[in-house]
């Protein structure tokens, strides 16, 4: 028994050192929506399937996402990513940061076609360009995009409707619903010894 719990303590503690090692990316879900948590910048990506809509429509579902409390979060604290007002090709912003540092994309280049293994976690990202949440400042009506299928963000009328959303919250909105492997080690690590403790008083 004493070597069994040994064991079992060794096996939780590296678990917690893998929890710390692991790619920044987590993909899970709640009910039957989709979503990626990164730890780098601390945010929740909604990786649920939708069409294309123009740059206002795409702000009402942010307010429909908010209104609904989607993914159990109540502070209405679902927004668009952000992408800096400069046009180009670099890993500023939310988006950028997503294309090039954690799915590995390569400028001009479809991040179909180019990317690491993190590209796996999400299911419905598109190789097509996105919403940011920024107007275009110098021109009225333009809004700035970013492209998953170059790796460029550049403005863009406002009021086309052939632009994806992606929607982003603060935080890891999973946390609370999903216990670490090391808690759920350590939990069974408690059971087995309330075990051997009954067995020892049963004798």
């Amino acid at each position: 028994m004493k070597k069994l719990l040994i064991f079992l303590f060794v096996l939780a503690f590296s678990f917690s050192i893998m929890g710390t090692a692991n790619a920044t990316l987590t993909g899970f879900y709640l009910g039957p929506d989709h979503f990626v948590y990164d730890s780098d910048l601390g945010i929740t990506w909604d990786d649920t399937a939708h069409s294309t809509m123009s740059w206002y429509d795409t702000n009402t579902w942010i307010n429909s996402l908010n209104s609904s409390h989607f993914g159990g979060v109540t502070d209405n604290g679902w927004r668009l990513p952000t992408t800096p007002g400069i046009a180009g090709f670099t890993d500023d912003g939310e988006m950028g940061h997503l294309f090039y540092d954690e799915l590995g994309g390569v400028a001009n280049v479809s991040i179909a076609d180019t990317h690491n293994s993190n590209y796996a976690l999400f299911t419905n990202l598109q190789s097509y360009v996105y919403w940011s949440g920024s107007e275009y400042v110098p021109g009225p009506g333009l809004a700035w995009y970013f492209n998953f299928g170059d790796g460029s963000r550049y403005a863009l009328s406002d009021s086309v409707n052939f632009v994806y959303a992606l929607a982003v919250h603060e935080g890891d909105i999973g946390a609370a619903s999903m216990p670490e492997p090391a808690t759920m080690l350590l939990l069974g690590l408690g059971l087995i010894g309330l075990a051997g403790v009954r067995r020892k008083f049963k004798k």
